[in-house]
């Protein structure tokens, strides 16, 4: 479901900056990628190897410069050669960070996704108080919490945006359980900013989460499948009310009196 695609050191420098632990194939392969462009960006190029030369005829007349133009003429397919070994540790850094996805994705909920929610949670529930309330009640940390919530707001922010990071290329985003687990279907018109969206979220109890991919696909077909289900059985009710409807008048049509009756 990801495509191996965007330069994955960034990635892994918030990931490890946000406190996630990185599996060791993963760190092997992005020291393997540090080395190679390291020696990609020193290596010298031609000119170097020609100047050389000329430096040690200037000096000598009669040295010996046959290393430095076999080093000058290989030079360039060096550098490519060097360019196409970089781009492959690259490429093989994503393959570890997809094969290691889901791991890195469940050490992200651990270490920065819950702390947060479990603050919004409670701010959730604080929806007609004020810090200055809770602390006159001696709520301490419950205002605490309140207080924290645009800073939690923004952690789920920056842990979604990780993990769209780690599966970059896939189609997480699109998925209707991406960001909640029971969403309604006016997912997508909670509010302006994340703060008031995540809230009003929790206090519907749709349940914000962060799973893998496999998890939210699994969610997201579940839900769809629910939805369909309500709708068939609400357009069978809607039919019953209809059809019960048309009988009534039928059986009021029936039993009408004629013009010669009501004589």
């Amino acid at each position: 479901p990801y495509r191996r695609t965007h330069t994955a050191e960034p990635l892994l420098d918030e990931l490890v900056g946000a406190g996630v632990t990185i599996p060791a194939p993963v760190r092997k392969a992005k020291a393997h990628l540090a080395e190679m462009a390291s020696r990609s960006r020193t290596t010298p190029g031609a000119s170097v190897h020609r100047n050389t030369a000329l430096r040690m005829l200037a000096e000598n007349p009669n040295a010996d410069v046959t290393a430095q133009l076999a080093a000058e003429a290989a030079a360039p397919r060096l550098a490519n050669l060097l360019r196409q070994a970089t781009d492959e540790a690259r490429a093989r850094l994503r393959r570890e960070i997809t094969l290691h996805a889901d791991t890195l994705v469940r050490s992200l909920r651990k270490v920065l996704f819950a702390p947060a929610v479990e603050l919004l949670t409670v701010a959730a529930s604080l929806e007609d108080e004020t810090t200055a309330s809770l602390l006159k009640a001696g709520r301490v940390e419950e205002a605490k919490a309140l207080a924290q919530a645009p800073v939690a707001a923004e952690a789920v922010l920056r842990a979604f945006k990780l993990r769209r990071g780690i599966y970059v290329g896939s189609d997480l985003d699109d998925l209707p359980c991406s960001v909640w687990e029971h969403p309604g279907d006016d997912r997508h018109h909670l509010g302006d900013d994340a703060l008031t969206v995540y809230l009003t979220g929790l206090r519907r109890g749709w349940g914000l989460w962060f799973g893998t991919y496999t998890e939210v696909d699994d969610a997201s077909r579940k839900w769809r499948k629910d939805l369909e289900a309500a709708r068939l059985k609400l357009y069978a009710q809607v039919g019953e009310q209809v059809t019960e409807q048309v009988t009534k008048r039928r059986a009021r049509g029936a039993v009408a009196p004629t013009g010669n009756d009501a004589a």
